[in-house]
């Protein structure tokens, strides 16, 4: 994401010399969000590192965009050893602020994690911003029931979606609409499997 470096460290160099503690927290931020790209190369993390990882995603665009949104962050603490595919969730985190965040106009981002039932996990996301609209709702269906590249969609939510289906076959379910009058909701559901049970294997 050269984009989102590029402005992040445009925002560091023109902070004035009396915002150094906010330098300073910029960096950590920054240094956390690069070692889990970094180090996201395997099909795995556990929910707690995922979740986490948006948080300081999310500290960090509030820092770029300061009140203009508010996000919350929150799973169960029985399932945070649970594993997902890393960075599964980023890019819905990232549309969110990419289309919804306006100047002016103040929304609200939930991501919550939860068991589902006893053999799966669900993670939902909400928004409450303009909400995706029809034409890339047909084209996200048509790509889960086709598997062709859609024009004009974002390579994100492709990759997301193929990604499960690689990963989990029948065994996940992928959810995205429009919420009335406006914002965009998402449920993924997966598998339970735990990191200790991938240790024992």
């Amino acid at each position: 994401q050269p984009h989102f470096i590029l402005n992040t460290l445009n925002i560091l160099y023109s902070y004035e010399q009396e915002e150094y503690p906010l330098i300073q927290k910029m960096i950590l931020l920054l240094s956390r969000y690069f070692r889990y790209i970094v180090n996201a190369n395997s099909d795995f993390v556990t929910l707690k590192e995922e979740m986490d990882h948006i948080r300081n995603y999310f500290d960090i665009q509030q820092v770029r965009y300061p009140e203009t949104f508010f996000a919350m962050v929150e799973y169960a603490e029985e399932i945070e050893d649970c594993l997902v595919p890393p960075l599964l969730i980023q890019n819905f985190a990232e549309n969110s602020i990419k289309h919804s965040i306006r100047i002016g106009n103040h929304i609200d981002i939930f991501v919550i994690a939860q068991k589902y039932d006893e053999e799966h996990l669900r993670i939902r996301m909400l928004d409450t911003g303009e909400g995706i609209n029809e034409t890339t709702l047909k084209k996200i269906k048509l790509f889960q029931e086709t598997g062709e590249h859609q024009p004009g969609l974002g390579i994100g939510i492709q990759n997301a979606i193929e990604r499960l289906k690689v990963l989990y076959g029948l065994n996940t379910s992928f959810e995205i609409g429009r919420d009335e009058p406006h914002g965009t909701r998402i449920s993924i559901i997966l598998p339970i499997h735990h990191a200790e049970d991938e240790d024992e294997d």
